[in-house]
């Protein structure tokens, strides 16, 4: 029996939500808006340092926001207005202090156009090369002269794994079963999570190779092989004092070997569990399950034999 634990591919996956709630937008997407975005290096320099954060609101609260532009905010957002149908209402706070109310309507074009006095911000959500993007434009003078153009990114959670674990089978059965994974990659989330609370996946990208090779006896080797990629359309991530953790995301079969034994069918959905714990805690943790195949791996550093190691790093950023 051939198989081999190949690539555990993470393939980016847009999460796309639709607005719920009194004279929310029927269409999907606008609550895909909704988070922490801080510009990235290509952004105009007067952007940088800045995090936007998104969040729902009524049209009175986002109407007020907007100060001395309600005139604009009416133009485009007041829910009687001619062809504002559909809507959803948000405000935007800027990290600096600046607070802006604006919408998502049937006038924007699918854009959340939002206003503070004297000032317009407005941007635009995108999927790209496997990136969740908010790419706008801020006016600081109301001048469109004057304007600061920014991409910005969700947080994110990156990740590292090298494991190398041996594990010691019953007398009579299998010897030894030799397990290795090494591999990086990093998962979206829409706004830091609170202490010890989670929050969903959007979506990721990256790898891990998980190579498992089982001893049975006098000339007997067995290598297992399979590939699986993320499908990140639920998983949460956590960040402790004492752990970060990804739990349950979703990871389907992508390609098996078919000299396989045990059928492992494509499109077969499992689970991803990483976790990067101090050794209080028993240390760092990888699970991968895929039940259609019977694989189901399970190792923690503090259960480890002399000379195996598991070993997580995550890595926490805001600006993506």
């Amino acid at each position: 029996m051939l198989r081999r634990f190949v690539l555990l591919g993470l393939a980016a996956t847009a999460l796309v939500l639709a607005a719920a709630g009194s004279g929310a937008a029927s269409a999907t997407g606008t609550l895909a808006y909704v988070g922490e975005w801080t510009p990235n290096s290509s952004s105009d320099a007067a952007t940088h340092g800045i995090t936007f954060t998104v969040a729902t609101a009524d049209e009175s609260t986002a109407r007020l926001d907007s100060g001395s532009e309600s005139i604009n905010f009416d133009d485009y957002c007041k829910s009687n207005g001619p062809g504002v149908q559909p809507v959803s209402y948000f405000k935007v706070n800027f990290s600096t202090g600046g607070v802006f109310g604006g919408c998502v309507s049937g006038k924007t074009g699918g854009h959340l156009y939002a206003w503070a006095p004297g000032e317009i911000w407005y941007g635009h959500y995108a999927w790209v090369k496997g990136e969740p993007e908010l790419i706008g434009v801020w006016e600081p003078t109301g001048n469109r002269d004057v304007s600061d153009k920014f991409t910005a990114l969700h947080p994110l959670a990156s990740f590292a794994v090298h494991v190398k674990y041996t594990v010691v089978g019953k007398k009579g059965g299998k010897a030894a079963e030799l397990i290795s994974a090494t591999g990086a990659g990093g998962v979206f989330v829409s706004q830091s999570p609170p202490n010890c609370l989670s929050e969903a996946v959007l979506g990721g990208f990256g790898g891990i190779a998980v190579r498992i090779v089982t001893v049975g006896g006098p000339n007997v080797v067995e290598l297992d092989a399979v590939t699986v990629k993320l499908a990140p359309t639920a998983g949460t991530f956590q960040t402790c004092d004492t752990t970060q953790a990804l739990k349950a995301v979703p990871v389907v079969v992508a390609s098996s070997d078919p000299h396989e034994k045990d059928g492992c069918p494509v499109g077969s959905p499992g689970s991803l569990y990483l976790g990067d714990r101090s050794a209080k805690y028993k240390g760092d943790t990888i699970g991968l399950e895929v039940a259609k195949c019977h694989l189901a791996v399970s190792l923690t550093q503090g259960n480890a034999k002399k000379g195996s190691h598991v070993a997580v790093a995550m890595t926490f950023e805001e600006n993506g």
